[in-house]
């Protein structure tokens, strides 16, 4: 507790080192003084990190990524997993989530090749029965982009240190504000929640 601070407490009007004797600049300086030590150990870890594992980019280049199976979709019977790549499909090469829908939209209950890196490792191929939906075919799936690192300069790293706690801040705020607009709870999680995603 910081000397002065406490209104409960007598405090010597006199002396000059007391927090409730000083001006209002110093007091405020004091009071962001938490806030930002957190902002300064957020930037040290993200260029830790950034500076040891390289800074995250879109691979344009790469294969999709499985980021959802549906429960009881052709995929999940088929054992697509989360974080599977998906390479081909019908002999056409998946980068992106357009080119798989694509190729599955007009293959509704029509037998498909699909070619599945897990882990580095290639899969033999599996074949998936798109289901048909509204006389499209799906396979229950959601995917993303791959995502590679890049080495970046000491200054990319500095200015990147400083810029994305800011950012990581912000979207946090707005989902605070988008749950109050919603009126819902929907994604809030508690201690629970968070030793179970840990542990998945």
């Amino acid at each position: 507790q910081i000397d002065g601070m406490n209104p409960a407490e007598e405090n010597d009007p006199d002396d000059p080192a007391l927090y409730c004797n000083k001006g209002i600049f110093a007091r405020l300086c004091v009071v962001l003084a938490g806030p930002f030590a957190n902002y300064a150990a957020a930037s040290v870890m993200v260029f830790a990190l950034y500076g040891i594992t390289g800074i995250p980019e879109v691979d344009p280049d790469g294969p999709m990524v499985v980021t959802l199976v549906n429960a009881e979709s052709p995929a999940q019977q088929a054992g697509l997993h989360v974080g599977d790549e998906v390479l081909e499909a019908n002999g056409v090469a998946i980068h992106r989530v357009e080119d798989l829908v694509a190729v599955t939209r007009e293959r509704a209950v029509i037998p498909t090749v699909y070619r599945i890196r897990r882990r580095g490792e290639l899969l033999e191929p599996l074949t998936i029965t798109p289901m048909n939906q509204d006389g499209r075919g799906i396979i229950g799936i959601t995917g993303g982009p791959s995502i590679r690192h890049v080495d970046a300069s000491l200054g990319r790293l500095a200015w990147l240190s400083v810029e994305r706690p800011v950012v990581f801040t912000a979207l946090q705020v707005g989902g605070i504000a988008e749950m109050f607009r919603r009126r819902t709870l929907e994604g809030l999680s508690g201690t629970p929640q968070m030793v179970q995603m840990v542990a998945e």
